[in-house]
């Protein structure tokens, strides 16, 4: 889905995908593991967000970031 993203592109979307996923799954499979109470699960739920928004803005290709590395590929 991040190959075909319109607003974003990715260098390995697939490899970025995994993590995202990984990211908001882990907590949740950790949380589920200490038989978590419904305070805990609702909290996972807001907070989970917050780290994969950050990890796929810090590995979205801007144009000016795209611009870069191409001129330091034909350097």
């Amino acid at each position: 889905m991040l190959a075909s993203a319109p607003d974003a592109r990715f260098d390995d979307p697939d490899m970025v995908a995994m993590i995202a996923i990984g990211a908001l799954v882990g907590p949740g499979q950790a949380l589920l593991k200490e038989c978590a109470t419904a305070q805990s699960r609702a909290r996972l739920q807001r907070e989970r967000v917050l780290p994969v928004r950050a990890y796929l803005q810090a590995r979205r290709i801007t144009s000016k970031r795209a611009r870069e590395e191409a001129r330091r590929s034909n350097a």
